[in-house]
């Protein structure tokens, strides 16, 4: 079974919005958490649409990751999505990376919005609530 990439954007909603209620763990590290699954969400949804619409091969090397940007640069229709892929991975690269984050509270909104605009573009369906 193909797995559902939105549930991981699912996955980042719930720990920002419940992460200062989680019982041994910072909020800070849940925020830092909900980027780095909105970031992988959104990047495997455009890599398997890129792959359905338009043939990408990926090399599941760490250079796809700049790949499918370039694949729906070159199709102008697809707007700023490589933009938001953009900044949706050096956020996560920074919640992932660096030491500290000044601004991890207003970036984890950020990458939660911008993730489910990849989806919105693409067409992916909405979730029932």
């Amino acid at each position: 079974m193909t797995f559902n990439w939105y549930e991981y954007l699912k996955i980042a909603r719930f720990f920002h919005n419940n992460g200062d209620q989680i019982d041994q763990i910072t909020q800070e590290s849940a925020y830092r958490c909900a980027v780095s699954r909105a970031y992988n969400a959104s990047f495997c949804h455009a890599r398997n649409y890129a792959q359905n619409m338009f043939g990408f091969t990926p090399k599941e090397l760490s250079n796809d990751h700049g790949a499918v940007r370039k694949e729906f640069k070159i199709r102008r229709a697809y707007g700023d999505i490589p933009g938001i892929l953009d900044d949706l991975r050096q956020w996560r690269n920074q919640c992932d990376y660096q030491d500290v984050v000044d601004n991890v509270s207003e970036i984890v909104q950020k990458a939660i919005d911008n993730a489910q605009k990849i989806f919105d573009r693409l067409n992916y369906p909405q979730p029932k609530i």
